[in-house]
């Protein structure tokens, strides 16, 4: 398709994930953390460098008319609600250091692509960038402990059906890419990663309705803490490396809680012992499967049905696709578990 000179929903996503981008620059040339910055001062940072790549961003794009510079301020302000939040758990709560932005991995990129061998004569090479990837470097530890943070521009939480079926690998394949990195020590200068958890971001923050407008206004740190929580899957066993609040019983930053007799709940996203990895592994799994079956010759459309959403819905490729509900019925997702 043409590129359209347009403000569409991925350009409103690029430019925000292009301001991010240019604060965590900045603090790196500066020899700054995030967690060296007042939330005040994080504010300031953003609403600058917002400003700076409004001009700039896709030859004006939003510098255009006025209506676009209008949009452009409402996606600073949101960044700078967003930011003031993290820095805020950064100081606070979290122990990790966003450590890099933007990291790419694959051919001629930053990091090598992920070489996954297949069946011994096969193999698939993947690619793709992460938004962001966070450190806990742990005295006398032969691994520094990663996080993988991944920006949206509206809530998503990883779908536990549609994961166990192979169809939301991307976050936590991020996740098993780090532990398979043949040179951290050269590439991101760490002797060895351990990944410790994965999670969705929502740039916007998730509002929920108010009564009135002045209550929808006001600006309650509770309230904005739950809007920009980390949605994802983590290792419990560093709980308190995520969530380093003494006693606390009930994450803010991220989803958990613990039942009185000390144990995570079953709503939790802090995973027992060993589970975190045997996700990984699944997902590995998921994706060596995948290459069998692209070597295999296996090109069949299989679409799959969710209650009343189908993968058609949102399908490019419609107008060319031989697939015929009535002929063939829609995939059905197993809950692969509970059947087990």
């Amino acid at each position: 398709e043409r590129q359209q000179f347009e403000v569409d929903p991925r350009e409103r996503g690029n430019f925000q994930h292009a301001v991010l981008r240019d604060f965590h620059e900045h603090l790196l040339r500066a020899g700054k953390r995030w967690r060296d910055l007042t939330p005040d001062e994080a504010r300031q940072l953003i609403r600058d460098l917002g400003e700076a790549q409004l001009g700039r961003f896709r030859e004006g794009l939003f510098a255009a008319s006025e209506g676009r510079q209008f949009t452009a301020r409402l996606l600073i302000e949101g960044l700078e609600k967003l930011i003031a939040t993290l820095v805020q758990w950064n100081r606070e709560q979290y122990a990790f250091d966003p450590s890099f932005v933007e990291l790419e991995f694959g051919p001629e990129k930053a990091l090598p692509g992920w070489r996954l061998d297949v069946d011994g004569c096969h193999a698939l090479v993947l690619r793709g960038r992460m938004d962001r990837v966070d450190l806990c470097r742990r005295e006398g530890a032969d691994a520094a402990l990663a996080v993988v943070v991944d920006y949206k521009s509206s809530e998503q939480k990883i779908d536990r059906l549609r994961l166990l079926n192979g169809l939301e690998l991307q976050l936590l394949a991020y996740a098993g890419l780090l532990r398979h990195l043949s040179d951290p020590q050269g590439a991101l200068h760490v002797p060895a990663l351990l990944p410790a958890g994965a999670f969705y971001v929502n740039l916007r923050g998730t509002v929920k309705p108010a009564k009135t407008r002045a209550e929808a206004l006001q600006d309650d740190p509770t309230a904005r803490a739950t809007a920009y929580q980390h949605l994802g899957r983590f290792d419990g066993q560093w709980l308190r490396l995520f969530d380093t609040r003494t006693g606390a019983e009930r994450g803010d930053q991220f989803k958990y809680s613990i039942k009185r007799d000390g144990e995570l709940s079953k709503n939790s996203e802090a995973l027992p012992a060993g589970a975190f990895t045997a996700l990984l592994d699944l997902v590995e799994a998921q994706l060596r499967q995948m290459g069998q079956e692209i070597y295999a010759g296996r090109v069949q459309a299989a679409p799959y049905r969710q209650g009343h959403e189908t993968a058609c819905n949102h399908c490019e490729y419609r107008g060319i696709c031989r697939f015929d509900p009535w002929v063939r019925p829609y995939r059905r997702l197993k809950d692969v578990e509970r059947e087990a």
